[in-house]
């Protein structure tokens, strides 16, 4: 059976994002598989691997993903990418290396490219953006809330340990900001390119247009 390309550029992606999470899970794996899930799960940049596996799993499998499902998935999987090289990128070793480069280069870059390539991008709207904030937003609460539980916070930029919650509040606006315009820049690119595509129905025979 013969695979089309996008299924097999979306199974590769799918793939790497399946190997960076299993690979992170076994470096932390301490025995118990529920606490390590549960360690790791503080993570955006897990919980977003774990986004795009699935997404891209689907997709690889045939499955129509909605537009505004992968946008979604592809921005989020870009935030990663970007406050990792901006704010977190340190040296790391064996399977933390491995995980790494999958999580925060790998996925990012293969997302924007199949997005690109393959998304659909009708549909897409200014409204879109500020659902998909939704997401990052909830997260910033949840591992504030979580941070405040246990002491444990997932990145500096929200540690109350080391810096105020004025301070941490600032940082997540500015994250924020950036997600947002990221957004709205996806949705004018889709936009751009809708309409450089001719539509099926205005092609006649010869490909030329009606």
């Amino acid at each position: 059976m013969r695979v089309s390309m996008d299924r097999l550029v979306a199974g590769i992606i799918a793939a790497a994002a399946w190997v960076g999470l299993g690979t992170r899970i076994g470096v932390a794996y301490n025995g118990d598989l529920f606490v390590t899930m549960w360690a790791v799960g503080r993570y955006f940049t897990i919980l977003t691997g774990l986004v795009v596996a699935v997404v891209m799993t689907g997709a690889a499998a045939g499955r129509k993903v909605p537009a505004f499902t992968l946008a979604g998935a592809t921005l989020a999987s870009i935030l990663v990418g970007l406050v990792y090289v901006t704010l977190l990128r340190h040296d790391l070793t064996g399977g933390r290396y491995v995980s790494n480069v999958l999580l925060h280069y790998v996925l990012p870059i293969g997302m924007a490219a199949y997005w690109l390539l393959y998304g659909q991008k009708t549909g897409l709207n200014r409204r879109h953006p500020f659902a998909w904030f939704l997401y990052p937003l909830t997260y910033f609460i949840y591992a504030l809330m979580r941070g405040a539980f246990d002491g444990r916070y997932p990145y500096p930029f929200m540690d109350l340990n080391k810096i105020t919650l004025v301070m941490a509040l600032l940082n997540g606006v500015a994250i924020a900001v950036v997600f947002l315009l990221g957004g709205l820049a996806m949705v004018a690119v889709a936009g751009g390119l809708s309409e450089r595509r001719p539509s099926p129905q205005r092609r006649i025979d010869g490909g030329q247009d009606v």
